[in-house]
């Protein structure tokens, strides 16, 4: 076993990144469903918020470099991935931005 997996499976390090990435996930789901302009295509269970955005959304986000594809803007669902880096600012600062 290497060294990195040995520090990350050790401790529950793993565990602790998980449930963090999850609770990421948790908060922007609720932010962007406390808007009736989002729809959660799924419920959230992990770290994968899917969601249809309407396509002024999606252009918003595009102007505000975030790049979303030009798939997104055809209605489909979009997948945002949190992990076990993502900081707290930056779900605040992406639902600020998506509802500014």
């Amino acid at each position: 076993v290497s060294a990195q997996l040995d520090g990350y499976i050790s401790n529950d390090v793993w565990l602790k990144n998980a449930r963090h990435a999850n609770l990421m996930a948790k908060k922007l789901s609720d932010g962007l469903v406390s808007s009736n302009q989002v729809k959660l295509e799924y419920p959230t269970e992990a770290n994968e918020v899917f969601v249809k955005l309407p396509e002024k959304m999606v252009e918003h986000l595009n102007s505000e470099e975030y790049m979303m594809s030009e798939d997104e803007l055809e209605g489909k669902t979009i997948r945002l991935v949190t992990s076990w880096n993502t900081k707290e600012n930056e779900i605040d600062e992406f639902l600020n931005t998506i509802f500014a």
